[in-house]
């Protein structure tokens, strides 16, 4: 169908002028869903039938002629276009259990700001999407609704922890997401899936009304980002989420490409963890060459060395200021490790991995603590002002392309070249670029100073321009 290939910002359009009705496209959507979840999994409750209800409201509310044209633009400029969310963020009366077993049966009472800013605008909520445990591991695996896979290739995951996002939308299932990013969660299953995935600016779209609640200190890096398959909606999904804050990011102001500085990053790695594979280093290097030979950017080499222990840095501050183990002090990771090799347990292996790990960097004495955030404040400081207010970073999106299921057990790289930018607060966009030797896609990274998104989403509009964006299963 012809309607699933089209952006959600000329959609929008076409609905309010009346040429494509609201109950087609929500249609065209669940019949895909249909089509694809017996392959990926990645739907854990839909409603479709409220969905169809809430279009044919939109499409009355066109026919009626009541507001115009402008006025819908202004006030509701996603109307009657459909999106689903990850199994974390609150939509009233769905679940949200955040795929664990100790959540069963939890629904929420209300909408989450985001969701209620998505509603507001006239989108139309379609599904929830799987998620890891708790959303803290790089797959999409738990004990309620089992595993997602990447449409690209289903031996292999779709990246975390908005893995289910990740897939429905690289599959057409989907025509905007909504996901929340702590630590590479809307990034990486956006590079390991070939669509586009926004971290925003930390605080500029509320981060209430989702679980696991990871308290307010570590809430900070929380970010409730947009993900997409076509660049031209991340702006306008930004206006949507961040409400009255939007107007702080100046996302209408126009990027002169040409007067851009272009950094690279020459860093290869997370020491520790990972190093960059050849593949996503050369896709780097191709976005790189065509800002410097064909668009003329200023492009230049910029040395973090912070970024080899960028999950290092990440699980010390997670472990001096996140709740135990998200909240739940009653883990006892070898216990329930036993109890799960024999089937009676009640965590997936990724989520006692990602506590053990957690629990190895945890500072004994606060003072150890607060002398580790200061030297990530001066990072970024510095950071910031080699960036500047007409500056980006690229480097990779991920270190390789997407491991097989249950892989990253053993070894985990995903998250290694995002984690940091989420303590950071900064803006970084996940952007596909090609197809790796096997077929798989390779993303990278743009990261600009704080309250500069306009900057990520431009250079991720170039990308696609240049490289064909969404890359189709």
């Amino acid at each position: 169908d012809d309607i699933l290939l089209r952006s959600a910002t000329s959609l929008a359009a076409a609905i309010r002028n009346g040429e494509v009705k609201s109950v087609d496209l929500v249609s065209a959507y669940i019949k895909r869903i249909q089509e694809v979840q017996p392959i990926i999994n990645a739907v854990v409750e839909e409603r479709f039938e409220e969905a169809l209800r809430e279009a044919e409201a939109a499409d009355q509310l066109v026919a009626s002629a009541t507001m115009s044209t402008r006025q819908l633009s202004q006030e509701k400029p996603l109307l009657g276009v459909p999106f689903t969310a990850k199994n974390s963020i609150a939509i009233k009366g769905m679940r949200q259990d955040a795929g664990s077993l100790l959540h069963r049966g939890r629904r929420a009472v209300e909408d989450a700001p985001a969701v209620a800013r998505m509603r507001a605008a006239g989108a139309i909520p379609l599904a929830l999407t799987n998620v890891p445990e708790l959303c803290a591991w790089d797959d999409a695996h738990n004990l309620l609704y089992g595993t997602t896979r990447n449409p690209h290739d289903t031996r292999r995951g779709p990246g975390g922890s908005s893995g289910g996002e990740g897939s429905l939308l690289a599959s057409a299932g989907s025509l905007i997401g909504v996901g929340t990013d702590i630590g590479g969660s809307v990034r990486t299953p956006a590079a390991y899936c070939g669509i586009f995935g926004h971290k925003p600016t930390a605080g500029v779209v509320p981060n209430t009304g989702l679980l696991p609640d990871v308290g307010a200190n570590m809430a900070k890096y929380n970010c409730v980002g947009p993900m997409t398959r076509f660049s031209e909606d991340l702006p306008l999904l930004m206006k949507v989420l961040a409400g009255d804050s939007a107007d702080q990011l100046r996302l209408d102001d126009e990027v002169d490409m040409k007067q851009l500085k272009v950094f690279v990053s020459d860093t290869e790695g997370s020491l520790y963890f990972s190093r960059v594979t050849a593949e996503a280093r050369q896709a780097v290097l191709k976005v790189v060459r065509h800002f410097k030979e064909e668009v003329g950017s200023d492009v230049r080499r910029l040395h973090v060395p912070e970024l080899q222990y960028a999950m290092v840095i990440w699980y010390k501050v997670y472990a001096a200021e996140a709740p135990e183990c998200l909240g739940l002090s009653g883990v006892n990771v070898l216990v329930d490790f036993l109890r799960t090799l024999v089937g009676i347990g009640r965590y997936t292996l990724a989520y006692l991995v990602h506590c053990k790990t957690a629990a190895a960097f945890r500072f004994s004495h606060r003072e150890k603590a607060e002398a580790h955030l200061a030297s990530v404040e001066a990072l970024r400081q510095r950071l910031e002002k080699t960036l500047g207010d007409d500056g980006v970073l690229i480097l990779p999106a991920a270190m390789s392309t997407a491991a097989y299921h249950n892989q990253d057990l053993l070894f985990n790289d995903s998250p290694g070249m995002m984690a940091l930018f989420s303590i950071l607060q900064v803006p970084a966009t996940a952007c596909p670029v090609v197809k790796s030797a096997k077929g798989l896609p390779l993303a990278v990274q743009v990261v600009a100073k704080r309250g500069n998104d306009r900057l990520c989403l431009a250079v991720a509009k170039q990308i696609e321009q240049r490289f064909g964006g969404w890359i189709q299963p």
